[in-house]
This record gives structure tokens, sequence and C-alpha cells, in this order.
């Protein structure tokens, strides 16, 4: 199957699970699939040997340091926010890179709708900020706009991802200018599953032919998935000692921690050359 006829569907289906499932459901899904997300991430790294002793330092000082810092000063507020604005990159960086796009300035152009809509949800979280959803999303139709006279006027070449981007950024501005059933609440929950669908879809049509790969990969996904579900189980129906101790990995706070954990050992130094009007680096 086609990578782009493939991210469609699953754009489809997540889209439809957020609009349809309650928050409390999705909740869940973010924590269970997450951590599993996590998991395999670090195990595949670990097997093409990404991670060494600098990778091991660095990430078990940042953890002190994120964990350490919201222990001593917890605000949920906050702590949403810089992962939710990150996360947005973080899923935009990942897109690209699966697509196989050469880093380049030109990819934020053809993303910005995006980039500009989910900084206002992020930003209206808080009520101070709340007038700033309008500025994100007024400026993402508007450039949105701007993006399709460009290709009308073939200022900016249109490539397979471009497509791609520009049927996401239709659909989800229009979806948010109406407020369709409550997605304005759980638009983060959209892109944040989606990022973990379109990894597992990414890996299975890349390696579909390669019987080494994919016979693991799928156990480890079931496996995987399916002892984060025990966990989160245990976590919800237990007290004490063990409801405690699984809270570090499900509660919603400590998870956005994780979460930011994740941006540390996931970064590619490749991903820089997205911001350099210069570059033309391929992903490696």
């Amino acid at each position: 199957m086609n990578y782009i006829i493939a991210r469609i569907v699953a754009f489809i289906f997540i889209l439809i699970l957020v609009l349809y499932q309650p928050q409390p459901t999705l909740l869940m899904l973010m924590l269970v699939l997450g951590q599993a997300h996590f998991t395999i991430t670090y195990l595949y790294q670990y097997k093409a040997k990404k991670i060494d002793k600098k990778y091991i330092i660095n990430y078990l000082i940042y953890g002190v340091f994120l964990f350490g810092s919201y222990l001593l000063y917890p605000n949920f507020t906050v702590l949403a926010m810089i992962t939710g604005s990150y996360f947005v990159l973080h899923f935009l960086y990942d897109e690209r890179f699966m697509l196989g796009d050469h880093p380049h300035y030109l990819n934020w152009v053809e993303t910005s709708p995006i980039l500009f809509l989910y900084t206002g949800l992020i930003l209206k979280t808080t009520e101070q900020f709340s007038v700033i959803y309008y500025f994100g999303l007024y400026a993402g139709m508007s450039l949105l706009a701007a993006l399709l006279l460009m290709y009308f006027f073939k200022k900016i070449p249109f490539t397979r991802s471009s497509g791609y981007f520009l049927f996401f950024s239709l659909i989800i501005l229009g979806i948010s200018f109406f407020d369709v059933l409550n997605f304005n609440k759980n638009y983060l929950y959209f892109i944040i599953l989606l990022h973990y669908l379109n990894w597992y879809v990414h890996y299975f049509i890349k390696q579909f032919h390669n019987k080494k790969f994919m016979q693991p990969y799928i156990i480890n996904i079931i496996v995987f998935n399916l002892v984060s579900i025990g966990l989160y189980y245990f976590y919800t129906s237990s007290s004490g000692a063990i409801n405690q101790g699984l809270s570090v990995f499900y509660s919603r706070d400590f998870f956005f921690l994780w979460t930011l954990l994740h941006y540390v050992g996931t970064f590619r130094k490749t991903d820089l050359y997205y911001w350099n009007m210069f570059s033309a680096i391929k992903n490696k």
C-alpha cells in the first residue's frame, strides 16, 4: 500500500475514534499505547546500536532534571503546554522523516497551517491565552489559502507529501473551525494517537517483505501493548504500593514527563536542517 494512502486511512480512522469516543477512553488509549510506543522505540534503538554510554548518560541527566523539577514545582498546566507544544514539532519531524522528505525550511511552509492551529489550541487551555486560539485558527486558514496559491502558480513544488499535508490541514482546520463533536477539547489526543499508529504503519509497509524483521516486530507490538494494558489494569484496579508504583508510568502528569524524555531519546540531528533555508541534506 502506498505510504500516502496508508497515512490517509490512518488519519480517518483516528479522527473517527477521537470524534466519537469519550475523553476518559482517549486518555486511557494515550497512556497505554504511549508506554508501549516508548518501550518499542527504545528496543529498536538498542537493536540498531543507537543506545550507547552517551545516550544513557544524557537520558538519565534529563530524566533526573525533568522529574526532579516537577516534583519540586508541580504545575500541570505549564507541563501540558510545554509537552503539547513540542509534540506538534515532534509529530511533524517524524512525519517528514517517514515520508523521506529532504530537510528544508520550505517543509515548514507546507505544515505551517497545522503548526499555527495547534499552537493556538494548546495556548487556549489557559484563560489568559485563549484569544490566541483565534489568531492560530485564522492564521492557519490564511496560510493555507496562501499555500494553495503558491501551488497553483508553481512557486513551490507539489510533492507526494504536499498532498498529504494539504489534506491534513483542510480537514483539521475545518473541523476545528466548526468544533465538530468537541474536537477542540480532544485535538491533542488526535495527533498523539495518529503518531503511534503512523509509526506502526510505516514499518509494516517498509518491511512487509522482510520476514526476518516483520515476524518479531508484530510479536513485539502485540506483547508490549498487552503488557501495557495489563499494567494499566493493575494501576486502575489496585491501591496502595502497587497503585503508587504504577502511577509513575500511568498517571497523566508522569506520562507527560516520560513523553518529554521520549523527545530527548528520539531527536535526530537532521531535524535541525528543517530550519535551514539552504539545507538539502537527506534524512538518514
